[in-house]
């Protein structure tokens, strides 16, 4: 009994350093995305929130930067209607606009 009980304390320990090591892997994405946007902010100029132009020339209002781009960020907007107000359906704009 007492050898099962000494593995059932290494599988418990095991468990536990593997969800602090998930954990800290967690954070550290968040970070490396957190580093991304501000990268995106200062190489490009856009941030969420910002208005930027399409290639079609249609304003669109970013609401979120792809952290995974390599490369120009990959933006999702809503876009301007022709009364001037922001629609409701958000779009991928991929890497096809400009900041104005």
């Amino acid at each position: 009994m007492t050898y099962h009980t000494t593995l059932d304390e290494r599988i418990a320990r095991a468990e536990k350093d593997l969800k602090s090591l998930k954990e800290r892997v967690t954070a550290k994405q968040g970070t490396i995305t957190e580093l991304k946007l501000t990268r995106a902010g200062r190489d490009y100029g856009v941030t969420v929130g910002c208005v930027v132009v399409d290639n079609k020339g249609e304003e669109w209002r970013v609401t979120e930067i792809d952290p995974k781009w390599a490369g120009r960020p990959w933006l999702k907007g809503i876009k301007r209607n022709k009364d001037g107000k922001w629609g409701k359906a958000e779009r991928h704009l991929y890497g096809h606009w400009k900041v104005i």
